[in-house]
């Protein structure tokens, strides 16, 4: 998917939350770094926009909670790489399993 993902805009500030958003903050329970984005789990040629890095632990992402064929995923429209201050924002096709080998997305 590579080659499907696009830049999204930059911000200094964490984005206002809309509708049912929230923040989650990213801490794989094994000993990966991260998390590679997944593609949406109801249609895999969405194209990604705001994915071309993936996020390390300790991430910052906001997006709404769907549970799809029984798994709880988050779809991602801005998100803080770990360690750094500016938000990609208005990103699509982005999403996140809230498990992976136990909780990996904690409500901050």
């Amino acid at each position: 998917m590579m080659g499907n993902k696009q830049s999204a805009e930059k911000s200094d500030s964490q984005p206002a939350l809309q509708g049912k958003e929230a923040v989650y903050v990213m801490k794989h329970p094994g000993h990966c770094t991260g998390m590679f984005w997944r593609p949406n789990p109801q249609d895999s040629k969405q194209k990604q926009i705001g994915g071309d890095d993936w996020p390390r632990n300790q991430s910052r992402l906001i997006g709404t909670k769907q549970t799809l064929g029984g798994q709880d995923w988050l779809e991602v429209t801005s998100w803080v790489q770990a360690g750094k201050q500016q938000w990609s924002v208005g990103c699509e096709g982005l999403w996140m399993p809230f498990e992976q080998g136990g909780l990996l997305l904690h409500e901050a």
